[in-house]
């Protein structure tokens, strides 16, 4: 299984990934969609199926739908939390 972050990078408009470890088992990738905004944290809001979560636990092939939302107008729904902008996964149904 591949991991998420790993896979998004390069991939997907608007998302950057740098991945600092190449040792097993330590492949996540920092991302960023709107750049680094602050020096306490610029990761982005992920929401899988309308809860946060994190992708270290995404299985990529359980992804039905991916929305990157990166600017202001889209993300003012979420308040500060979606400041750094806002991923949604929608899980397929088994």
């Amino acid at each position: 299984m591949s991991n998420l972050t790993t896979v998004l990078a390069g991939r997907v408009s608007g998302i950057v990934g740098v991945q600092r470890s190449g040792e097993p088992g330590r492949e996540d990738a920092s991302i960023w969609v709107r750049g680094i905004a602050t020096m306490t944290g610029s990761s982005p809001l992920v929401l899988v199926d309308g809860v946060e979560r994190s992708f270290a636990d995404l299985n990529p092939e359980d992804i039905e739908t991916f929305s990157v939302l990166k600017d202001a107008s889209a993300t003012a729904v979420y308040g500060v939390r979606g400041a750094n902008g806002v991923v949604i996964v929608t899980t397929k149904n088994r």
